[in-house]
């Protein structure tokens, strides 16, 4: 039945553009293709019944596959019908009696000429064996109960729980929510001929437009859900991507260092500086120290590079710096001053958004050696955490 709903354009709560009488040949020829295995399991074991709201629209359908077909139909108490679907699933009241309308119509619209019998849902569980016995009779009137018996009142009364019913509504109250198409077809089915010949009210126009609002708010609803899945999915992509370029970083970190313990620069005894007390007078030209520091961190760096300096004359020393440079002057440091956006990492924005503050000092470290390592100045390179004082 969802299949076919969703072919024409509806679903069980979306009818404002179905007509259960007008399905094209052609999808009418596919449903009774898929329904037709379903009823050849069903026919050895009859009389079967199936229960499903959506038959109340779609028994056309249903009634070209079938060879006796029989209908009982429940009618239950709109304004209980419309409190448990707004409970459920958050429908409007004037929606959840356009849908009571709508499927009590075409239940009765399209059982006309079918042995068929009415079954209150109130009677049904307030006294289950009174009702089950008054339908086995409607039944047996028309000549359509062969191979049905009245069942045990006991289990009866353990199929049928009373607490089921949790909305309940009275009379006057219903009155006063219906408009005037929908109250008549509720005094039918309340009237001594509910499946009488008399024509049923129109559908109202209250009833009509209710459920016009709900399909709009579904539909926009499913647009919105759509739409969010599609910036999940994009996300997704991204995050993705990050990963793979971090994953390439990786890697280039990986070159970098082997390149780096190659040259003595990262491991052995030659990348060390001299030590403590070293002569003064020694040419300190292509030494250089470095370090990577946020700028609450430039303090520290200062009295590194001070103190490195103050060893190691004739040497230099850099500092990068992960923040921008705005409201500093690098001109007043004993230091070069570097920004991290000059290293020319690609896509630089999207690299630090991948980090904290702390994790950036240390990411950004491959591309700051390796562009020191290329300038011509700098013969030996050191690199020094800004915690760092030298003696």
């Amino acid at each position: 039945d969802e299949w076919l709903l969703e072919r024409l354009g509806g679903s069980w709560h979306d009818l404002t553009r179905l007509d259960g009488e007008s399905v094209p040949a052609e999808l009418q020829a596919e449903f009774a293709l898929r329904l037709r295995p379903i009823l050849e399991r069903l026919e050895p074991h009859r009389p079967w019944a199936v229960k499903d709201p959506r038959l109340c629209v779609l028994l056309p359908s249903w009634r070209a596959c079938l060879s006796a077909p029989v209908g009982v139909l429940l009618h239950r108490d709109p304004l209980e019908v419309a409190r448990s679907l707004r409970k459920r699933d958050s429908f409007p009241l004037a929606a959840g009696l356009g849908l009571w309308e709508r499927h009590t119509r075409d239940a009765l619209r399209f059982t006309a000429g079918l042995p068929r019998a009415l079954v209150s849902y109130a009677d049904l569980l307030g006294d289950p064996l009174a009702a089950v016995r008054r339908l086995l009779g409607d039944l047996e009137r028309q000549g359509v109960a062969e191979g049905l018996r009245l069942p045990d009142e006991g289990a009866l009364r353990d199929f049928l729980d009373p607490a089921l019913r949790r909305q309940r509504a009275d009379a006057g109250e219903v009155a006063a929510y219906l408009a005037p198409e929908q109250r008549a077809l509720l005094e039918r089915l309340q009237g001594p001929d509910p499946l009488g010949p008399a024509p049923l009210p129109p559908l109202s126009a209250a009833g009509r437009e209710a459920l016009e609002s709900l399909a709009d708010a579904r539909r926009r609803e499913r647009e919105a859900i759509t739409l969010l899945e599609g910036m999940i999915r994009e996300k997704d992509r991204y995050v993705a991507s990050l990963l793979e370029r971090g994953k390439a970083d990786g890697r280039r970190l990986a070159e970098l260092q082997a390149a780096l313990a190659v040259e003595g620069d990262l491991a052995g005894p030659a990348a060390e500086l001299p030590p403590t007390g070293a002569d003064s007078s020694k040419d300190w030209a292509g030494w250089a120290a470095c370090t990577i520091v946020s700028r609450n961190y430039l303090s520290l760096a200062r009295t590194c590079c001070r103190t490195f300096l103050e060893q190691h004359p004739g040497a230099r020393a850099f500092v990068l710096l992960v923040d921008r440079l705005e409201g500093f002057d690098p001109a007043a440091e004993a230091f070069e001053c570097l920004a991290a956006d000059q290293l020319g990492i690609p896509r630089f924005e999207e690299f630090a958004f991948k980090y904290s503050v702390v994790e950036l000092n240390t990411a950004v470290k491959p591309w700051f050696l390796e562009h020191l390592l290329h300038r011509p100045e700098v013969r030996t390179l050191g690199y020094l955490d800004p915690d760092i004082q030298v003696f």
